[in-house]
């Protein structure tokens, strides 16, 4: 038996708390909810939303009607005179607050005797909770920060005076820097503490080796393409300071995109609208060809493919980190959905060589909006060219027609969600 979350509790609210609520969710729309109607009322897993929605049929079920007996009486005896019922206001049925699970029926005596059966005891499946999951208090982050800035400072500052000089100091100002460090590590470890607990909840170590891995393998990736950026700088002229500013320009912005369509698929996993994902990642990867480019034409001899090499890998890990963490919410959500699905449809080579732009305007539809199905792909290349042909015919430029199109194939396909 779990307890019931507190208001602002990190941890998941329990089915006991939620069954309550359910009942009057049920009430008030006269059905029992879906499962997705449940998860995004009350915020919860699909595995406690299966519970829940299994809890609420067992409660409102309709009895079954049973058969009517048959009659001994004769068929032309003449049926009792139905009594009117009392005028007065209707009194809505109340619905007994029992849990399914652990009701048990009064045992009943066999026909003939008067032995009472034991009643049969059903082992109920256990009920999978959901994991607890903890925020990152952005009091322990800005702490953490603060305290690694200042032990990294007297760290430096200590390694440059001598130990002669450091023997010499008063009694005060010793005890103050003692007192000063210790204050700097205590809020370290807590802060450290924090966060990597946070960070770490209910995640098993192998999740969390793969983890520290694959950023470790990103930042060593990222470190190298910084110096092909701040080579590159160097091949353009850039000699200064400017020149470090170079590697925060190009694989930075690959990764902000990366987080952005990452955003909208949550916001679509969530329920919530959001735009398509096809123009981020085209954008993504345009810059992210660039940046390789660049570090590749710049360097002398062949180091110029060590950095280049780098920008791949190091974007490719941020790319698959981020599906990786997205791919769980959506699968489970629809697990065989084609408008949330991320893969894009795929024409044959004939269809290419045979209607080029039919199939290119199709693909481009099929990566903007995240379309699997082929088909729906060439129908609303059609409907584009119907609607290009018709704006071109009232006499509407070439750019202002395309846009047209686009647009009435965007309405189109949010209408019809």
């Amino acid at each position: 038996m779990t307890t019931a979350a507190a208001p602002g509790s990190a941890y998941p609210p329990s089915i006991e708390s939620l069954l309550p609520k359910a009942r009057k969710l049920t009430a008030e729309l006269e059905a029992v909810p879906s499962q997705n109607a449940l998860r995004k009322k009350f915020r919860i897993g699909a595995n406690k939303a299966g519970l829940l929605l299994d809890a609420l049929r067992a409660e409102f079920a309709p009895p079954a009607t049973p058969s009517a007996p048959a009659s001994s009486a004769p068929d032309d005896a003449v049926p009792p005179p139905s009594v009117p019922e009392p005028e007065g206001p209707e009194v809505p049925e109340q619905i007994p607050d029992v849990d399914p699970v652990t009701a048990d029926p009064e045992p009943v005596a066999l026909p003939g005797t008067d032995a009472v059966p034991a009643p049969v005891t059903v082992a109920s499946a256990p009920m999978q909770e959901e994991s607890p999951r903890r925020e990152v208090r952005p009091l322990a982050v800005a702490a953490l920060g603060l305290s690694g800035v200042a032990l990294a400072g007297a760290g430096v500052v200590a390694s440059q005076v001598p130990v002669a000089a450091i023997a010499q100091w008063p009694i005060e100002q010793t005890a103050g820097a003692a007192a000063a460090g210790l204050v700097a590590l205590g809020g370290f470890a807590w802060s450290a503490t924090s966060v990597i607990g946070a960070l770490l909840a209910g995640r098993s170590g192998r999740d969390v080796a793969l983890d520290a891995a694959s950023w470790a393998v990103a930042l060593i990736a990222g470190f190298l393409a910084a110096a092909g950026q701040v080579a590159f700088a160097h091949w353009a002229g850039i000699t200064d300071w400017k020149a470090f500013l170079v590697p925060g320009i190009l694989e930075p912005s690959v990764v902000v995109l990366l987080l952005l369509a990452n955003r909208r698929v949550h916001k679509a996993a969530a329920g919530q609208p959001s735009k398509p994902i096809g123009k981020l990642m085209a954008l993504a990867a345009l810059l992210g060809g660039f940046a390789i480019y660049t570090n590749i034409i710049h360097a002398p001899a062949r180091s110029g493919l060590v950095f280049g090499a780098a920008t791949l890998i190091g974007l490719i890990l941020w790319w698959v980190k981020l599906q990786d963490a997205a791919g769980a919410e959506r699968i489970q959500e629809a697990p065989h959905s084609k408008r949330l699905s991320r893969r894009t449809a795929r024409y044959r080579a004939l269809r290419w060589l045979i209607l080029p732009r039919q199939t290119l305007r199709a693909w481009l539809i099929s990566l903007d909006h995240s379309i699997a199905d082929a088909e729906q792909g060439l129908e609303l290349a059609r409907r584009w060219r119907r609607e290009y042909t018709e704006s071109r015919a009232a006499k509407v430029g070439i750019f202002d027609a395309r846009r047209f199109a686009s647009a009435r194939i965007d309405e189109f396909l949010h209408a019809n969600k």
